[in-house]
């Protein structure tokens, strides 16, 4: 009697334990999934954010050039406007 009694107090806690293990799987793949959704998010906003970067140094250098063109086109020698006039500085 006593040993039966041992045995089935060992195999309820087993039992137990083993509920306890599968619960614990099952969050683990839970956690996985879930840190893998969010490195996927995370490398799509990296890419994006390298993208945006690209596209402001891109629009940056276009303006500097489109800048740098206008004044040097607009600008005769000697820095005289016709009709006498200097040219206005740039604003802003």
């Amino acid at each position: 009697d006593t040993a039966r009694a041992q045995a089935e107090a060992a195999t309820a806690e087993r039992d137990e334990l083993a509920g306890k293990v599968n619960d614990q799987a099952v969050q683990l793949r839970q956690l996985s999934q879930s840190v893998a959704e969010q490195q996927a998010a995370l490398t799509a906003l990296a890419e994006e954010r390298d993208a945006a970067r690209a596209e402001a140094d891109r629009a940056r250098r276009q303006v500097d050039q489109f800048t740098h063109s206008t004044l040097s086109s607009n600008i005769p020698p000697g820095g005289r406007m016709p009709g006498g006039g200097t040219p206005m500085p740039p604003t802003g």
